[in-house]
Formats: C-alpha cells, sequence, structure tokens
C-alpha cells in the first residue's frame, strides 16, 4: 500500500502539471517588462475557460481521453508558432514583469498555499457533494463522446452543468487513469482553489505592492465567506439557510470553476475603472469566460449577463469604449450562452432539466429546510443573514459614489461599476426568494451564487483603494467578510459531521483517494463505458475506476434524471428490462478474494455458477446470461 501510496501521489503531480499546460504557455506568452498583473488575472481563467471549450468541443468527433490529449498537442503547437512569429518582431522578448518582483512573487506563492491547502484540508478526508453521481460520471466520461450520457441512463444526452466533472475526468486522463474518479474530483477542486487565490492575489497587487500576508489574508477572506450564521435561533447552527459558505459548497464540481471565472470577470470590469489604461484582450477574454460559465452555472451566466446590460445603459463605456460596441459585445455574450448551450448540450439546450420557472410569494427558500415567508420575523432574519456580505459591501460602494473624492488618485468609482453591483443584488435576491425552479424552493439559491462570491472579491480588492483606514466603509467591508468567514470557520471546527467522509463512498474496497486503478480494476487509456452490474460492497472503487454504465434512480423530487446507483437484485433486473437486449449477456463485477458467502446474491450466483475472469487485482468480472439472470431474478 506504501508502494501504490507513492504512485498515486506521482500521478497526482504529472496529472496537475499536463492540466497546467495551457495556463503556464498563457504566461509565458504575455510575459513583458511593461505587462500588468491584473492583466494576468483575467488572462489566467480565460485560459482555463478556452482550454475547456475546446476539449469538449473536440469531444464531438472523439472520445473525451483522446481530445484532452489532442488539446494540449493544439495548446502546445499553437503557443510555439505564436512565439516563433512574436520573436522575430524587433524590440519584443519575454520579460518578466516589473512589477512582479520578489516580494510581489513571495506574497502570490503564501497566496496560492494557502488556497491549496484550504482545499486539502476537506478534499482529501471527504467526498463531497453529490459523489453517487459524480464518481461513475467521471470515469464513464474518458470514453464518451459529447453528449455525453449519465451513467445511469446510457444512450440519453445528460444535459447538465459538466464542465467541472469534465474537468475531473481530464485530469484522471492525464494520471494515465491512475487515480480514482473521486480522487480526481478533489483533486480538481485543489487546482482551481490555488488558481483562484492565485488570481485575487494577481488582481490585489494591480494598485501596488502589498506585504505577503495581506494577500494571505485576501485569499482566505475570499475563499471562507458566505452567509452569516447569527441567526438567534432560526434554521440549523453553523449553516446558511438559503445558502451555504463558498467554502463547503465550493466543492460541488462545478462551482470551484465558476468561482475562477467570477474573479476573473471582478478583475476585468475592475480593471475597466481606469478609462485610460483598458486590459489589453479583454473583451475576448469575457467572451471565453462567459461562453464556459454558460454550461457550467447558466443562472449565474444569465444573472451577469442582465446586469452587464442594465449597467451598460447608464455607462456605456464600461464594457467598450463606444455605446455601439458594448452593445455589439452584450450581442456577443448573449449569442455565447446560447451557441455553447446548443452545441455543448448544456442544461438550456432543448431537452434540458428545466421544465418551469414560477413566481412565489416571498420567503427565504432553505436548502434542507422548510421556507419561511419574508413577511415573518424568522424568514427575514434569515434572509438578511444569508446575504449579510452583499448589503454590507453594497452599502460601502454606495458611500463611495456618494463621496466621490475618496476614490484612488481621487478618481471616483464610475457609475457603471456601481450600477452594475446594485443591479446584481436586487436581481440575486430577487431571484433567490421568488422563483421557483421545477417547484423546488431549494433550487432558488443558484440565483444567488455569483453576488455571493463577488461582493467580497470586489470588497478585498478595493478595500485600501477606496476607502481611509477607520472609514465608515472599510467598516462595513470587514464586517462583511469577518463576519461570514468565522461564520464559516465555525462550521469547519464545530460541525464536523456535515461533509461526507471519503470512507462512505468506499464501502468494502479501498480507500479511494489513495487507490491505484491501474493495478486494481485493470484501468487503461481507451476503455469504453459498457453496461455491467457492479457489486453492492464496490459500486464506486469499481465504477470510479472503470468506465461503466449501471442502474440508476431517481430520488429528488426537482429533477428527472436519476442521480444515485441502484444496487443489489433491485439494479440487476433494472439492467435487465431496461438496460440490454433482452438476449444480450450481462456482465456483473464482483469483488475477487472473497466467497460466495460474503458478497451480494447476484454475485454469491455469479461466482459459483459462471467462468469469471480478473479485472485487476480486486475484482472479476462474470458473464450473466438472459438464463443466469432468470435464476437469479425469477421468471
Amino acid at each position: 500500500m506504501a508502494h501504490d501510496g507513492g504512485v498515486v501521489v506521482f500521478a497526482q503531480i504529472v496529472s496537475t502539471a499536463v492540466y497546467l499546460i495551457p495556463v503556464a504557455l498563457v504566461v509565458i506568452l504575455w510575459a513583458r517588462r511593461e505587462a500588468r498583473l491584473d492583466e494576468l488575472a483575467v488572462l489566467i481563467p480565460a485560459a482555463v475557460a478556452v482550454d475547456l471549450l475546446l476539449v469538449m468541443l473536440l469531444c464531438r468527433v472523439m472520445r473525451l481521453e483522446w481530445a484532452a490529449i489532442a488539446s494540449r498537442v493544439l495548446w502546445v503547437a499553437g503557443a510555439a508558432a505564436y512565439f516563433d512569429l512574436r520573436l522575430r518582431r524587433p524590440g519584443i522578448r519575454p520579460a518578466r514583469p516589473a512589477a512582479l518582483d520578489a516580494r510581489a512573487a513571495f506574497g502570490l506563492g503564501l497566496g496560492a498555499l494557502t488556497g491549496a491547502v484550504l482545499s486539502l484540508i476537506l478534499s482529501r478526508p471527504n467526498a463531497i457533494w453529490d459523489r453517487e453521481l459524480h464518481i461513475p460520471f467521471v470515469a464513464s466520461l474518458r470514453g464518451q463522446q459529447m453528449p455525453f450520457a449519465s451513467p445511469f441512463e446510457p444512450g440519453v444526452a445528460f444535459h447538465y452543468h459538466f464542465s467541472g466533472d469534465v474537468l475531473a475526468s481530464m485530469l484522471q486522463v492525464f494520471s494515465f487513469s491512475t487515480i480514482n474518479a473521486s480522487l480526481a474530483l478533489s483533486l480538481a477542486h485543489d487546482v482551481m482553489f490555488t488558481l483562484i487565490a492565485l488570481v485575487i492575489g494577481l488582481a490585489l497587487l494591480r494598485s501596488g505592492p502589498r506585504p505577503a500576508h495581506v494577500v494571505v489574508l485576501s485569499v482566505a477572506a475570499v475563499l471562507l465567506s458566505g452567509p452569516c450564521v447569527l441567526r438567534f435561533g432560526v434554521g440549523e447552527p453553523y449553516l446558511g439557510y438559503s445558502y451555504y459558505a463558498l467554502y463547503i459548497w465550493g466543492f460541488r464540481s462545478h462551482q470551484h470553476v465558476a468561482m475562477l471565472l467570477f474573479v476573473g470577470i471582478a478583475a476585468l470590469l475592475l480593471g475597466r475603472n481606469d478609462k485610460s489604461q483598458p486590459i489589453a484582450g479583454g473583451t475576448a477574454a469575457l467572451v471565453a469566460m462567459m461562453g464556459l460559465l454558460s454550461v457550467t452555472d447558466e443562472t449565474s451566466a444569465a444573472v451577469l449577463g442582465l446586469c452587464l446590460g442594465i449597467a451598460w445603459l447608464i455607462d456605456p463605456e464600461l464594457l467598450a469604449p463606444t455605446r455601439r460596441r458594448g452593445l455589439v459585445l452584450l450581442g456577443g455574450l448573449l449569442a455565447a450562452l446560447i451557441v455553447t448551450n446548443l452545441v455543448y448540450a448544456g442544461s438550456l439546450a432543448p431537452g434540458g432539466p428545466v421544465q418551469r420557472l414560477s413566481f412565489v410569494a416571498p420567503r427565504s427558500p432553505g436548502v434542507q429546510q422548510p421556507p419561511l415567508p419574508l413577511s415573518t420575523p424568522e424568514g427575514m432574519m434569515a434572509l438578511v443573514a444569508d446575504t449579510f456580505p452583499i448589503w454590507t459591501i453594497l452599502l460601502a460602494i454606495a458611500l463611495v459614489a456618494v463621496r466621490r473624492g475618496q476614490g484612488e488618485g481621487d478618481r471616483p468609482l464610475r457609475r457603471g461599476l456601481v450600477v452594475f453591483a446594485l443591479a446584481l443584488t436586487v436581481v440575486s435576491i430577487v431571484g433567490l426568494t421568488t422563483i421557483d425552479v421545477n417547484g423546488g424552493p431549494p433550487e432558488g439559491h443558484r440565483f444567488l451564487t455569483a453576488a455571493i462570491f463577488l461582493f467580497p472579491v470586489v470588497g478585498v480588492l478595493c478595500l485600501d483603494r477606496w476607502w481611509r483606514p477607520g472609514s465608515l466603509g472599510r467598516a462595513l467591508v470587514l464586517a462583511g467578510l469577518m463576519l461570514g468567514g468565522g461564520s464559516t470557520l465555525l462550521w469547519l471546527s464545530h460541525y464536523p459531521g456535515h461533509p461526507t467522509p471519503e470512507a462512505h463512498f468506499r464501502q468494502r474496497g479501498k480507500n479511494l483517494h489513495t487507490s491505484n486503478c491501474r493495478e486494481l480494476a485493470g484501468a487503461r487509456f481507451g476503455q469504453k463505458p459498457a453496461v455491467s452490474y457492479v457489486e453492492s460492497s464496490i459500486f464506486y472503487a469499481y465504477t470510479g475506476c472503470r468506465p461503466s454504465f449501471a442502474a440508476g434512480d431517481r430520488r429528488t423530487k426537482y429533477w428527472q434524471r436519476k442521480e444515485y446507483p441502484t444496487l443489489g437484485t433491485r439494479a440487476l433486473r433494472e439492467v435487465d428490462r431496461e438496460m440490454v437486449p433482452a438476449a444480450a449477456a450481462v456482465d456483473a463485477v464482483c469483488p475477487a478474494g472473497r466467497g460466495p458467502g460474503d458478497v451480494d446474491e447476484v454475485c454469491a450466483y455469479a461466482l459459483t455458477r459462471t467462468a469469471c475472469v480478473p479485472e485487476g487485482t480486486d475484482f472479476v468480472r462474470c458473464p450473466l446470461s438472459p438464463a443466469d439472470r432468470r435464476a437469479i431474478l425469477g421468471p
């Protein structure tokens, strides 16, 4: 096992290095002496967006594992060609930016380390948020082309915000099929949190040098931000009512990708506050980020697009030098939302999961708690606590807008940004409190995601640019950041049972985060998902290593898709009746080294009545003919 642990660690290092090739190339090609750090803060998430969009586009013509490899070839070839052209121009050579001195690099390094550590605290001992679906989905994606299918519904397009799953599947591919899909999901979170921290640090250093501890505290303040849990007995302790802390919900497979895009968009918009120094390539970067966001967090993409349109009406030069070019950009963002959903079969494409939207009386919808009408003190208390950082930072922005002489270099905050912040607050709160998605109150939280993250980002990036020490604005921002972050720390120290531990998905298999899939399950490049029956106690250990389709169940009344595996004889019955032709054989995957009395009913039969063959060291594959299935299930 010690040997396996070393192999898995090395596989993660290789996987991360290969994944980050596009980001590294963008940094190298961007490097020049006069470059601004906030340009890089925009280009890094834009590179991630372009990379994921490219891989998913390639999946239209090839399986994801081939698409991931082909994308790296295209990135390297394209960068080499561009680099060659750049070197031919006189006076243009790569150079370290003057703003990126040793002090800045040290602060950025500590900030990135802070993001990585905050992720690792939860990502390795735990397997958080809907891994019942995402573990088999990530592994099955390796062998699929687009439109992707759910591991529980082969042949049916899976309209879902799956870019985070594609990212995790790419990491599994780049590990040479060594790591389990559960570890790949955790590793994806580690990588994204590290990049988020790096981008925050770069955007923060735009306005001048900062001590390393300021960068670290800024990163921690954003990643730990979220609702204030001081609700005087309303709802569960240590948790938000209608929205949980970003540190908790950031582990959903798509949200950490969306969070990186949010930071890039915030850095771009704040860079537009200085009309004389627009960010180079900002328009293309915004289109790329919003394009990926539209298939990553569709609701947030729609909310941000609407708010940008409202801000453009008031301040035409916020997005582009002229009103007409700004209108063209808004049209491009709308087209990106529509086209990406159609091309990538996203949630907003025909047949998507959203069946109906309905307006309801204003309430705090709750996540795992009942809705509370805003006409009651409890409902209003829950809403104010959940959105506390938004209100405090919005009020500070309003103070800046009123006291126009307080800006950096006496430059006021431009009207478009103020209007954008106000519109984002109104649209988010109205969506949260009055819109039901598929009749499900908990789904209203999706309208709040962008605002609950962007306001702390703006507060951190502008804390010492817009407000003097001791001012009311600074006090408001610090109150929102500290109460939100402090609430997350309370959850982390007092609510250890909330994150799902990795052992829950381990069942009777080995640790999913230290297992070597190549050895245990015979995982290799080129394997395609096939319909199989997997024994109840090894389901995630096997389907997290080998691409598979399996029986599934619907347990959420708001969505029609299958999100949980079906186990035992009921799973075999579903496979027999719904997933394979009546005359076809079906493989049963059973644990190796166990007798018939130590496995479920299906494998007890398969191990004694069929010719099983090894599948790695820990599993065997046993073909079940139609006659075998009738013997197990009855007529």
